[in-house]
C-alpha cells in the first residue's frame, strides 16, 4: 500500500534527522491513508509521527497526537495498541520531566507485554523504565530492567534496535556492569564523556596498547553474548563465522566434557533426521568454516580443532580460557572453602562465579543440547546467588542481600527460598510492611500461576516475622 511506503520513507528520513523530508512523507502517508478510508487508529503512523515530533523537539505536539490516539483506541478496546501508544506517551512524559507515577505506569505496560509474550514491546518498555530510573539517578533500580532489555535482544536478535538505542542515549549504557554484557561490536557505540566509567570501558575494549600478546591461545565466552577471540587486539573479521551452525558446533565441542564430542553425536544434535549423505556433504565444509574462522585476520595459523578416535576435540597442545570451565571451577572452590570454613575464599569464589556468569548460556540458541546446559548453568548460578545473599545477610549487608535474592527472582519468580530471604532482610531492617508485601506478592503469584499456596516453611517464617 502506498501509504505504508510513504510512512517507511518518513521513518528513514527521521532517523537521518532530515526533518523536512520526514515531515513531507508523513503528510503524504496521512493523506493517502485518509483517501483510502483506512482507520489510522489501527495503524502505527501516529506513533511514528509522535516520535518524529519528539525528536524534532516538539514534545507538546507529540503528546497531543498520542493522547488523541489513546482515546480513540480505548473506544475500540484495542488493548495492545492502547499499551504501545501509552508507552510512547511515557517516553514523551520523560522528555518533559513529567515523572509523577511514571515508573508505575511503565511497569504496568511492561507486565502486560510480558504476559502477552510481546517480546519486542517488552524490550522497549524495559529499556524505557531503565532510562527513567537512570534520569532519577537510581542506578540500582535501573540495572535489572536494562539487563532484561539486553536478554530479550540476545534471545530474539534485536541488535539493530539496540544499536539505535545506544546511539540515542549512550550514557545509559556507559556503566561497567552493562558494557561487559553488550555484544562486542556494540561496545564501541558507547561513547560517554571521559569519566572513570568510560576509562574502564576503554580498558576492556582496547587492550591492544597494554597487552602485546594474548594470555591464552584462545578465549571462549558463552555466557550472554558469545565471544571467541585469540587476541583482543586482533579480532576476527565480522563475517568470520559464515554460518551460525559452525559457531554453535564449536561452542558445543568447547563446552563439552573433556572438550570433545563424537562425530555421530554432532550429526544427531545439529542435523537430526536428515539423510546421512546430505549430512556428510554439509558436515565437512562446516568443520572447515570453523577452522578458517579461528584463523581469521591472525598473524599465524593454529589448528584448534582436531579429529581423534571418532570425535572432534580441542587441540590439547594449545591453551584455552573457557568461561563455563572457569565458572564450574569457581563453584567447586567455593564449595570446598565452605566445607573448610574459609569465609574469605568462600566469598571470593562465589563473587568470581557470579562475575563470570554474564547472562544465560548461549543466549538465542535453542537446540536441545544448549537448552540442557543453559538450564544447568542457570541453576548453578542461582545457587551462587542464594549463597551470596545468605552471606550478605549474615554480615548485615542488607542491600546486597536484597540485590542477590532479587536477581534470582528475575529469572525464577517462584523460588521461595529467595522470597524468604527477602522477607527476613526486610524484617531485620524493621520494615514489617515490606515483609507483608513480599509475602502477598509470592502468595498471589503462586495462586495465579500454579494454583498453590506458599510452602509451610514460608508461611511459618512469615508468621514468625510478623508477630
Amino acid at each position: 500500500m502506498p501509504g505504508e511506503v510513504f510512512e517507511a520513507y518518513g521513518n528513514v528520513y527521521r532517523e537521518k534527522n532530515d526533518w523536512t523530508h520526514a515531515a513531507e512523507f508523513y503528510e503524504r502517508a496521512l493523506k493517502t491513508f485518509e483517501e483510502a478510508n483506512v482507520n489510522l487508529v489501527t495503524r502505527e503512523l501516529d506513533e511514528e509521527r509522535a516520535k518524529f515530533y519528539l525528536l524534532r523537539g516538539d514534545a507538546g505536539k507529540a503528546r497531543a497526537i498520542l493522547e488523541n490516539l489513546i482515546e480513540a483506541r480505548l473506544k475500540l478496546s484495542h488493548q495492545i495498541g492502547i499499551r504501545t501508544a501509552k508507552l510512547a506517551l511515557c517516553r514523551v512524559r520523560l522528555a518533559q520531566n513529567d515523572s509523577k507515577d511514571l515508573t508505575r505506569d511503565i511497569k504496568l505496560i511492561l507486565d502486560f507485554f510480558h504476559e502477552q509474550n510481546l517480546n519486542y514491546d517488552e524490550a522497549n518498555a524495559a529499556l524505557l523504565l531503565a532510562e527513567t530510573y537512570f534520569a532519577e539517578e537510581k542506578h540500582k533500580e535501573m540495572l535489572p530492567f536494562l539487563q532484561r532489555a539486553l536478554d530479550l535482544t540476545a534471545r530474539f536478535d534485536y541488535e539493530h534496535w539496540l544499536r539505535g538505542e545506544i546511539r540515542r542515549n549512550p550514557r545509559l549504557f556507559a556503566v561497567e556492569e552493562v558494557i561487559e554484557k553488550l555484544p562486542p561490536d556494540l561496545r564501541q557505540e558507547v561513547q560517554s564523556p571521559k569519566s572513570e566509567v568510560q576509562n574502564q570501558s576503554d580498558l576492556t575494549t582496547s587492550i591492544t596498547h597494554s597487552s602485546p600478546a594474548p594470555i591464552t591461545d584462545l578465549t571462549i565466552k558463552t555466557f550472554g553474548f558469545v565471544e571467541i577471540f585469540r587476541d583482543r587486539s586482533k579480532p576476527f573479521a565480522p563475517d568470520a563465522w559464515t554460518t551460525k551452525r559452525a559457531r554453535d558446533i564449536f561452542c558445543c565441542i568447547a563446552t563439552s566434557r573433556h572438550r570433545r564430542v563424537e562425530k555421530e553425536i554432532l550429526f544427531d544434535e545439529f542435523w537430526g533426521e536428515e539423510d546421512l549423505a546430505a549430512i556428510e556433504k554439509n558436515f565437512h565444509p562446516t568443520i572447515s568454516h570453523i577452522r578458517k574462522a579461528l584463523n581469521s585476520r591472525q598473524s599465524f595459523k593454529q589448528n584448534f580443532l582436531v579429529f581423534r578416535d571418532g570425535a572432534y576435540q580441542l587441540n590439547a597442545e594449545l591453551s584455552y580460557s573457557i568461561d563455563t570451565e572457569e565458572f564450574e571451577a569457581a563453584v567447586a572452590e567455593a564449595e570446598k572453602a565452605n566445607r573448610e570454613k574459609n569465609a574469605r575464599h568462600f566469598r571470593e569464589n562465589l563473587e568470581r562465579a557470579n562475575e563470570l556468569y554474564r547472562g544465560e548460556f548461549l543466549a538465542g540458541v535453542y537446540d536441545n543440547w544448549a537448552e540442557l546446559r543453559r538450564n544447568y548453568f542457570a541453576e548453578q548460578h542461582a545457587r551462587v546467588l542464594i549463597a551470596l545473599a545468605k552471606l550478605s545477610f549474615s554480615e548485615k549487608g542488607w542491600s546486597n542481600a536484597l540485590k542477590f535474592a532479587g536477581r534470582i527472582l528475575q529469572t525464577d519468580p517462584f523460588r521461595e527460598d529467595a522470597h524468604r530471604l527477602i522477607m527476613k532482610t526486610y524484617a531485620a531492617q524493621g520494615k514489617r510492611s515490606a515483609v507483608v508485601e513480599q509475602f502477598e506478592v509470592l502468595q498471589t503469584l503462586l495462586k495465579k500461576e500454579l494454583g498453590v499456596a506458599p510452602a509451610p516453611e514460608t508461611r511459618k517464617i512469615f508468621q514468625d516475622l510478623t508477630k
